[in-house]
């Protein structure tokens, strides 16, 4: 199952679109913030593959990632974020479950590399 988590509804249809196209089997659910996200993991979901944006109300992508690095049984990460700020692109190095940053809007090529990181 992959988890999208990212509170702009606009980016969500473009980034599931290319998912939906290239791995029609593949699950995935969409969360406004990283709050949900860990909430639903609490609640017995695990992600195969989470993608996260930075900015976003209530938990942002750097709370989510300090929380998460907790969690016993992490998923690859992949940031997806309209930033291009070298300090948000070294920050995601930190994590050693987060697998790339990627620039908003992904597209197909993005997303089969994306899954060769998974």
């Amino acid at each position: 199952m992959i988890f999208l988590i990212d509170d702009d509804p606009i980016q969500n249809l473009i980034t599931s679109q290319p998912i939906i196209t290239s791995l029609p089997n593949k699950e995935f659910k969409v969360f406004n913030n990283g709050l949900e996200a860990l909430e639903s993991i609490a609640s017995g979901d695990s992600p195969s593959l989470t993608l996260l944006d930075i900015n976003m109300p209530i938990m942002n992508g750097w709370e989510f990632l300090e929380e998460y690095k907790k969690h016993p049984n992490k998923a690859p990460t992949v940031m997806l974020s309209s930033s291009q700020n070298e300090e948000d692109i070294s920050k995601s190095k930190e994590f050693d479950f987060v697998s790339g940053y990627y620039s908003k809007p992904i597209n197909r090529v993005s997303i089969k590399e994306i899954f060769q990181l998974s």
